[in-house]
């Protein structure tokens, strides 16, 4: 009995030789070589064309990953162009936030300066009978809005002459300056405008236990702040004046606007 090898090269050689025509071995060829040289023509070229789908296929995954990383570059390039956009809108809020700020600032410094360029601080007598240093406003009242207020402490007698201003009604300017004096010891000048003094005032004061008894009271000199602006001229030097009665002796407090 033929062995399955022998029988599968005899058929091999018998289809063979029948699609190629061939109707008998030819002299000193064996079937192995003819088995070899068909094997090599009719599967040959299906292993060349697997083959060539294989890179194909190859080549389209390297193009694929080529687009990918394109495709990451531009969306890295876009989420690198939006940052900037954001950076840019948050530097122009912030900026713009900045200058409101600095211009409220601004505001406030300007405010701050006009109050202490118009205010003074002086002593305000409290209702306990107990005197306070507090700033007060002192609204300009010269024109062209040039002048400043300030304050001078002088003992008496101050060596200043007050009269009436001519131009602007109700306000007492300094006339005269006596040289050596103690009013230009402290720095007043002639044409400065008196806007407030210190004036005192005796009052009669009464405990509770002398009003049960009958008795008349005890005199108390209040020392104040009292504002010259739209009173009579008498009753500013008065005030001037009254400043002698102070018991502790303590130098008159003028408030002056000037021009700067």
């Amino acid at each position: 009995m033929k062995s399955a090898s022998a029988i599968y090269l005899w058929t091999f050689y018998f289809l063979v030789t029948r699609l190629n025509g061939v109707k008998s071995l030819a002299p000193g060829k064996s079937l192995l070589r003819i088995h070899k040289k068909c094997v090599s023509q009719y599967y040959d070229p299906v292993v060349r064309h697997v083959g060539g789908c294989s890179w194909g296929l190859q080549r389209s995954v390297g193009l694929a990953a080529t687009s990918s990383n394109e495709d990451v570059d531009r969306m890295r390039k876009e989420a690198e162009r939006l940052r900037q956009e954001v950076d840019a809108f948050q530097k122009e809020k912030d900026d713009a936030a900045r200058a409101v700020q600095d211009e409220k600032e601004i505001t406030q410094a300007k405010k701050r300066d006009t109050r202490l360029r118009y205010s003074a601080e002086v002593p305000i007598l409290k209702g306990d009978g107990s005197t306070v240093m507090e700033r007060c406003d002192f609204p300009p009242r010269l024109p062209k809005g040039k002048s400043i207020i300030d304050s001078f402490e002088a003992p008496l007698p101050l060596g200043i002459i007050l009269g009436e201003h001519e131009e602007i009604s109700g306000a007492v300017r300094v006339d005269e300056v006596v040289e050596g004096g103690n009013g230009e010891l402290v720095g007043i000048q002639e044409g400065d405008l008196l806007r407030a003094c210190t004036a005192c005032q005796m009052t009669m004061e009464t405990p509770t236990w002398q009003l049960i008894a009958g008795g008349i009271g005890q005199p108390k000199t209040k020392r104040f702040m009292y504002s010259v602006d739209g009173r009579p001229f008498e009753e500013v030097m008065e005030a001037v004046s009254s400043n002698r009665m102070d018991p502790e002796e303590r130098p008159v407090v003028l408030v002056i606007e000037r021009t700067a």
